[in-house]
């Protein structure tokens, strides 16, 4: 498991690894000041909830918060921090938009299928 600091402070600032606090470690690739004008700067909506999301659990805010307040589920959000930490902002983005999707059906007709 990651390690990482409390914000609150409430441990002396030590590191402690594990999820018990709900407090999701976010690896450093960009800093809370970068997440947060990305989040504000970004024009796509999908990529501005996402950066906003790491904005706020980079700030301190603990998952189920952050959950809450976005709309989004707590288990999601664990999937977005761990592909953001596996992969860094190339991460965030809309995979819809570059999936082919599944292929069409097959037709009936002309070209010798069934009728």
């Amino acid at each position: 498991m990651r390690n990482f600091v409390d914000p609150s402070g409430q441990n002396g600032g030590e590191a402690r690894s594990g999820l018990t606090s709900r407090y999701l470690a976010l690896t450093p690739h960009l800093t809370v000041d970068e997440l947060h004008d990305r989040y504000w700067q970004s024009a796509d909506p999908v990529l501005r909830s996402r950066y906003q999301i790491l904005w706020r659990l980079s700030t301190g805010q603990r998952c189920p918060q952050v959950a809450t307040e976005t709309g989004s589920s707590a288990k999601w959000i664990r999937r977005l921090v761990g592909r953001y930490n596996a992969q860094g902002p190339a991460a965030l983005g809309d995979g819809r938009h570059a999936s082919p999707g599944r292929a069409p059906p097959a037709r009936c007709g002309r070209d010798g299928g069934a009728h």
